[in-house]
């Protein structure tokens, strides 16, 4: 948009300086009368100064409407930030370790992910621990206990 706005405003200067030119012409030579080939040019030229004006008015009118890039940059950062402490927050509620709160951060996870994947992990955990009792394999501790206070009255 600025090398257009740019080329638009040399054509302007262009045209300005090509009608000055012709206007100091006429007076140098005819005491400011324009000949008819000078008449045509200046008319050609307002025609062109127009058109111009219009095409000027239609940028500098999108570059009221078109999103500024800072604007733009600064809102991005601001939704990644909320991104992040939404993982956060879930992780701290969930005490997570920090190192898996960073790997939700690194894999650019929403907070709903990071919810569904600490949930799934705590499922598969519990899942685990209900199939499998470490103390449901040892043997009674009370049959220990028995056999022992048995053997010691022998």
């Amino acid at each position: 948009m600025a090398n257009i706005l740019a080329e638009l405003r040399q054509r302007q200067h262009d045209l300005k300086a090509e009608a000055s030119a012709l206007l100091n012409k006429a007076e140098a030579d005819a005491g400011g009368v324009l000949s008819e080939e000078q008449n045509t040019r200046i008319e050609a030229i307002k025609v062109e100064a127009a058109d111009l004006d219009q095409q000027l008015d239609a940028a500098i009118a999108g570059l009221d409407t078109a999103p500024n890039a800072a604007e733009e940059l600064a809102s991005g950062i601001a939704q990644g930030w909320a991104g992040a402490v939404a993982v956060a927050e879930v992780c701290v509620v969930a005490n997570v370790p920090a190192k898996r709160v960073l790997g939700f951060l690194k894999d650019k996870a929403t907070a709903e992910d990071a919810r569904k994947a600490v949930l799934s992990e705590r499922a598969l955990e519990d899942e685990i621990s209900a199939r499998h009792n470490p103390k449901a394999d040892k043997p009674a501790s009370w049959d220990k206990a028995v056999n022992k206070v048995n053997s010691s009255k022998k």
